[in-house]
């Protein structure tokens, strides 16, 4: 229930997640809603191997940072993961300085991240670069931001690319201007387009506001992806101080299930994150069954 408190003791249920992933008939179906962050995961490992290694591991999509670095290249990435037979379903567009660069520079970024997206085959980019800005009042961020989403619109809607502002937290992320849900909402629904949306990450989120389930319900309408990791250390679902179960719950009654991403740092390897995953997917569909 989007009441209940999402924020748990140790004791609760997807504290006491287990650590076996398993191998069932039903682990693919379990996972397919999950996109892996790239950047996080098998971070021992070459950029493209990564993709070969969450197709191993039953993952049929993916999420990454940035592009065009050394083994990041956007058509080696498209290549790699056409032959994995995994789908890059989000990636993020850097622009520094994002409410005060020139809004010619701005537009041109932005042709240069849908350009990358044709590439990747990604339908959605979050927008980030949030420094620099300071010397603003929160009402001219906010102004600024509009301004510009506005003007590059119509370049993400002939796209088919959702554009995203993503909130972060001044604990992780000293130094920013948008910190919350309230700020980037007022930019959304002031843009009022479904190509500019929101990327509510829960680990930011939580760190940044708390209240989590009641501000998710306020602003799930402009919400256009959800990335999860748990608060503090931003380790997998199930190790730290958020109840998952009554996240999930929230974010697959709104709808907004088709692409989850597990922005996280397996904490003891990957097949133990998997795990955790698969546990708190079987603890929503429980959940769901007694409700």
């Amino acid at each position: 229930m989007l009441a209940a408190s999402a924020v748990a003791t140790a004791g609760c249920a997807v504290s006491n997640l287990s650590a076996n992933a398993g191998d069932g008939p039903d682990r693919l179906t379990k996972l397919n809603r999950f996109a892996v962050n790239l950047e996080m995961w098998w971070r021992e490992r070459p950029m493209l191997e990564r993709i070969d290694q969450a197709a191993y591991h039953r993952f049929s999509k993916v999420e990454l940072w940035t592009t065009g670095s050394e083994g990041k290249l956007p058509a080696d990435l498209a290549r790699r993961a056409s032959d994995a037979g995994v789908d890059i379903v989000h990636f993020v567009g850097a622009i520094a300085r994002m409410a005060t660069v020139p809004t010619d520079e701005f537009e041109a970024k932005c042709r240069s991240i849908a350009d990358t997206a044709a590439i990747l085959g990604a339908r959605k980019v979050t927008l980030t670069g949030y420094g620099g800005a300071s010397h603003l009042t929160r009402d001219a961020v906010v102004a600024a931001l509009v301004e510009r989403l506005v003007r590059v619109e119509p370049l993400f809607r002939k796209s088919g690319l959702t554009a995203m502002l993503e909130p972060l937290n001044p604990h992780d992320h000293p130094g920013q201007c948008l910190y919350g849900s309230a700020d980037a909402l007022a930019v959304c629904r002031a843009v009022s387009s479904d190509h500019i949306r929101l990327n509510w990450d829960f680990f930011h989120m939580q760190r940044s506001e708390g209240n989590i389930l009641d501000n998710f319900a306020k602003g799930r309408d402009q919400c256009g992806y959800i990335q999860i990791a748990d608060p503090p250390s931003r380790n997998e679902p199930g190790l730290g101080e958020v109840n998952f179960v009554s996240v999930l719950s929230a974010a697959l009654a709104s709808g907004l299930g088709e692409d989850i991403g597990l922005e996280c740092y397996p904490a003891n390897g990957e097949q133990a994150a998997i795990g955790r995953v698969l546990d708190l997917v079987r603890a929503v569909e429980r959940n769901g069954r007694s409700s």
